[in-house]
């Protein structure tokens, strides 16, 4: 009697391609049912792998339950260069490896040009493909056989989009900086006080309302900066991880994270002193009203403090498992620009050290390490010496249709333990599917806004046969506080190589607006962004 085998892949594995083909190739005289959950799990003591352990020394549990563990592998590897190349008949997509290039940067400099020529002179091979994501932007090299060529063409996406992202960043702090002016707030903070001869400070009637207004305003700037430039999109991930998936190839993640230029918005621990002060001063007035501020302030202290420590919002644990579900081994190199009189401020080095950590989190937990160097090259020479090092266990859980939280003990009290404990709760969302195609990148042309109506004109997007273009197009516009005043979407069917467009605002009242333009190819996954500042 058939019986039919059933594989359950929690992880893809590069293993898996090949157990198929030995068992296409070879007679099965007894079909069994065989179902196996694989955990990998990398161990490391005092910050390094360890590769000397054994199935003794592991403990696998889902739920609660010990689970029997009937498979052990150690598994290594570099990221090295392939030299090999398929044989005649070979399997082609199992030759070379897919490489997934990050680059959050705004400053395209000499060392990022090295680190480029070492990457594809000692790392990449024509064999290889490549997807890169350049801050918004993304290309997929599936032909590498013209590698110079591939080259140049990713310096020149690297060189347009972080000059492009950058002036938008310069932009976006100077309007914070005009917006907060903390060095008004603290001059008006402090003409507001007088001590007397018992020490208490005195402040006007009107100064609490002058603090909760800039705190309240202070807060919401704060944590829109923190989403455009340091919390990792992880929406971005979850996609290009769907697409990670389908690779049948060894698969490699590098960020290059460079340090942003951070606006001068950190408070200082004198400002902070004087309004525990002021909090103190209205906690103890007979006046209810400012017994009600003391609390409201004393809360946007309290939040603003809690917003400023990063990692309560970078998705680390999240971004780790997706690299770990699609088993692709993540590095990172982050580099500092050099900007000597921003480095030398304590909150921006402890807003650093915070983005560091998290980063060095996500390396670890896949396998990675984190380079801190602004020399490229030598980041990446230390990356392809780096082994990355992980133990394979299985087990056969009671319930194939319901796998609990896994838990892995190791029998080293010293020894820390890398694994994703979530491997039955389908973590990734498929409810769509990523199709990178190779195209131009879309572009927004003729932005312009008079009489209250926007034009604009899309133009260089994917057109596919018989269905044309599909595009996303977001409009956004925000007043000077920051507050989105008008926030729409409307997904575009082109059937012409371009879209001309206007949008009425006469709804919208008087003042100044920022206009935000964000469109998007939905066959490339490309995206062009754009901002005009209006007054109405």
């Amino acid at each position: 009697m058939n019986k039919k085998i059933i594989f359950i892949l929690i992880m893809l594995l590069g293993v898996y391609p090949l157990l198929i083909c030995q068992q296409e190739e070879e007679p099965i005289k007894e079909k069994v049912e065989v179902v196996n959950v694989e955990v990998p799990v990398r161990v490391h003591y005092k910050g390094r792998p360890v590769d000397n352990l054994s199935k003794d020394d592991f403990k696998v549990f889902e739920g609660k339950k010990l689970q029997t563990i009937n498979g052990f592998f150690i598994k290594k590897k570099k990221i090295g260069t392939l030299t090999t190349r398929p044989e005649s008949g070979q399997d082609q997509t199992l030759a070379g490896r897919y490489f997934v290039l990050i680059f959050q940067t705004t400053d395209y400099n000499d060392d990022f040009k090295k680190g480029l020529d070492y990457l594809f002179n000692e790392i990449i091979s024509e064999s290889d493909q490549l997807l890169v994501i350049v801050n918004k932007k993304t290309q997929a090299f599936h032909n590498l056989e013209e590698k110079n060529l591939v080259r140049e063409d990713i310096e020149r996406m690297i060189k347009n989009e972080s000059h492009y992202d950058r002036l938008l960043m310069f932009q976006y702090i100077k309007q914070i900086e005009q917006e907060l002016n903390m060095a008004k707030f603290e001059t008006e903070l402090r003409r507001s006080t007088r001590s007397d001869s018992s020490s208490r400070v005195v402040r006007t009637a009107q100064s609490h309302y002058i603090v909760k207004e800039f705190l309240t305003k202070y807060l919401i700037i704060w944590n829109d900066y923190k989403t455009k430039y340091l919390i990792p999109d992880i929406e971005q991930y979850h996609k290009f991880s769907r697409l990670l998936e389908k690779i049948n190839r060894e698969k490699w993640v590098i960020n290059f994270y460079q340090m942003e230029l951070f606006p001068r918005i950190i408070m200082p621990s004198d400002t902070r002193r004087i309004l525990r002060n002021l909090i103190a001063e209205l906690q103890i007035s007979t006046n209810q009203e400012k017994v009600t501020f003391a609390r409201i302030i004393n809360k946007l202290l309290n939040e603003i403090n809690r917003a400023l420590k990063i990692s309560n919002d970078f998705p680390s644990e999240e971004v780790s498992r997706i690299f770990s579900r699609v088993n692709a081994i993540h590095h990172s190199i982050f580099i500092r620009t050099n900007i000597p009189s921003l480095i030398q401020d304590i909150d921006y080095i402890r807003m650093a050290s915070d983005l560091e950590a998290n980063l060095n989190q996500i390396c670890k937990q896949s396998g990675g390490i984190l380079v801190n160097s602004k020399k490229v090259d030598l980041a990446l020479d230390a990356i392809s010496k780096e082994q990355d090092i992980y133990y394979l266990l299985t087990y056969a859980p009671a319930n194939p249709d319901k796998i609990g939280k896994i838990k892995v003990k190791v029998n080293k009290r010293r020894h820390k333990v890398f694994y994703d404990d979530s491997l039955g709760t389908g973590l990734l969302p498929r409810e769509t599917e990523l199709e990178v195609v190779k195209g131009p990148p879309v572009k927004i042309k003729k932005a312009s806004f008079k009489d209250k109506t926007l034009t604009l004109t899309l133009t260089d997007f994917y057109m596919k046969k018989d269905l044309g273009g599909k595009l996303n197009l977001r409009v956004r516009i925000k007043n000077r506080q920051d507050i989105t005043v008008f926030d729409q979407s409307k997904d575009l069917n082109a059937k012409q190589k371009q879209v001309s467009l206007s949008l009425n605002f006469g709804g919208i009242g008087k003042g100044k607006y920022d206009i935000i333009i964000d469109v998007k190819d939905q066959f490339t996954q490309k995206t062009d962004s754009e901002i005009i500042q209006i007054n109405m």
